[in-house]
């Protein structure tokens, strides 16, 4: 009896497997559960996007808008497990042209330095939040 059941268990397990994977076939459709910008950016996937990219993808700016966007440009950071962690910002606004070494707490171009870690930083801008990191 036990043995029946076992084999009846096992038997209801395969048919269940083997009705949970169905692989899709599109038959060189589109997939209709897959947006249409999401089916862009899989296309797009595993390389940077250029503004000619990004113009085909709705409601994403292009480099030079977010060039502008934020005047900041984090170029470094000295980075220590206590409070005293330094940050070089490059600064780009009409009126200056700079590059500063920062601390928490400290002001640059009206922005304050809310945090520092190891491959990032945060400033307070204008009443938003910005996060700046550091690409290896």
């Amino acid at each position: 009896m036990v043995t029946r059941l076992h084999d009846l268990v096992n038997k209801l397990r395969q048919t269940k497997e083997s009705q949970l994977i169905q692989p899709y076939s599109s038959k060189g459709r589109r997939d209709p559960f897959v947006p249409l910008s999401a089916g862009t950016l899989q296309a797009l996937a595993g390389k940077d996007l250029t503004d000619e990219d990004r113009d085909a993808l709705p409601d994403l700016p292009s480099i030079r808008e977010i060039k502008n966007l934020y005047p900041f440009i984090l170029l470094g950071i000295i980075y220590t497990e206590s409070e005293s962690s330094l940050a070089i910002i490059n600064v780009s606004t009409k009126e200056i042209k700079q590059d500063k070494i920062v601390k928490k707490g400290e002001e640059i171009a009206g922005a304050r330095v809310t945090e520092i870690g190891k491959d990032y930083i945060k400033l307070l801008w204008k009443n938003k939040e910005i996060f700046l990191s550091i690409k290896y």
